[in-house]
């Protein structure tokens, strides 16, 4: 024979376990407005002047705005990335996002030409 609770308890706990579901929800709407939405039709048609550089050799005491400023001589700075790992090589890496590119090989050339500190950057057109 059941015990006359544990129905209940059944029934709180999925209760709980949906309202839980309903506050993430509610969560992620928030920490998305204003961002686009990649799945809608027109995403790439407007954001396709775009330009993603792949740059390493980065200091390991260099700073987001660090790199952020030394690529922003060259073009307009929209996003910069440094990962947390190295690369195979064992150099420190990252992505720096530019928007409204002309000539992408001759950003890429102008960041090849670049130093933070004794380090020379080294770039190329992310993939």
């Amino acid at each position: 024979m059941m015990a006359i609770g544990t129905g209940h308890r059944s029934n709180n706990y999925s209760e709980s376990k949906r309202n839980h579901h309903l506050d993430n929800n509610r969560r992620q709407e928030q920490r998305n407005k204003g961002i686009p939405n990649k799945s809608h039709p027109n995403f790439r048609e407007e954001h396709k002047s775009f330009s993603s550089i792949f740059v390493s050799n980065i200091p390991w005491n260099a700073s987001v705005q660090d790199l952020w400023d030394i690529c922003n001589k060259w073009g307009v700075v929209i996003d910069v990335y440094i990962a947390a790992k190295r690369s195979k090589s064992g150099h420190r890496f990252g992505f720096v996002r530019f928007i409204n590119v002309n000539d992408i090989n001759q950003l890429v050339s102008n960041l090849r030409t670049a130093w933070m500190g004794d380090f020379h950057l080294s770039a190329d057109v992310a993939m």
